[in-house]
């Protein structure tokens, strides 16, 4: 028996056998989107005033927003006049008309305990939501995505998943702290717009902010929630606000 010619014949085979597996196996490659960037989606956000259950039962002013490529606001830098405004006095149109995307909005009326309300809009992928809102039993808080802002769709192209979005309180750092829910500073309280005692800070993160007071956690104020309808993806319809007597997918 010719042993070589044997060891021969099973080599080539198992080289042979070899190539053709690693022929088959698919070489990984990094996933397409799964749409384009002209593909539209319909996204509604829900916010309720949860502070009839906390320490501390608080308004929460009407709630400004935006969609697209800019934060309302950034960290560690100033607020800016209009920001203030809201962050005060509650007052949300200066910050509204200052706006320059073209998807923006605000809530009707502020939240009182127990209130909720939505509003919706239609965005393609590539942008962010930012919003803001005081907490209005301070001096200069509010409240807003904990990043500043967030994105409505991932790598693929895909809304994100219907979730409550991540929040945080801010101090706008435009006015002097004073005890939450009683100073005579405060909108509740204050004589007039504008009356405490200014500070120049820059926007913190309350958590950070050592003025020796104590707050509810946020998620004991509100609750912002967000979900996609896939039915009107891709079709006209008006951009509008709306009570929650009207249901979101």
């Amino acid at each position: 028996m010719n042993y070589r010619l044997l060891l021969f014949t099973g080599l080539t085979s198992l080289m042979l056998s070899l190539s053709a597996c690693s022929q088959d196996t698919p070489v990984p490659t990094t996933p397409k989107p799964s749409h384009d960037a002209s593909h539209e989606v319909e996204f509604t956000v829900k916010v309720e005033n949860l502070s009839g259950s906390s320490d501390l039962n608080t308004n929460l002013s009407p709630l400004v927003w935006q969609v697209g490529s800019q934060a309302l606001f950034t960290l560690n830098q100033p607020a800016g006049a209009n920001l203030e405004r809201l962050a005060e006095d509650g007052n949300p149109d200066p910050l509204l008309q200052s706006l320059t995307e073209s998807l923006k909005g605000k809530l009707d009326s502020a939240l009182a305990a127990g209130q909720s309300a939505s509003f919706s809009f239609k965005a393609k992928p590539g942008v962010k939501l930012s919003f803001a809102t005081m907490f209005g039993q301070s001096n200069d808080l509010f409240i807003g995505p904990a990043n500043g802002s967030i994105s409505l769709f991932d790598a693929q192209n895909e809304p994100i998943a219907p979730t409550d979005l991540s929040v945080a309180i801010y101090d706008a750092g435009t006015e002097v702290n004073q005890v939450p829910g009683k100073g005579a500073d405060q909108t509740p309280r204050q004589a007039q717009p504008n009356t405490g005692t200014a500070e120049s800070q820059n926007v913190r993160l309350l958590s950070s902010v050592n003025d020796g007071f104590t707050y509810p956690a946020v998620n004991q104020l509100i609750r912002v929630s967000l979900s996609h309808n896939h039915e009107h993806d891709d079709h006209d319809h008006d951009d509008h606000d709306h009570d929650d007597n009207e249901h979101a997918h």
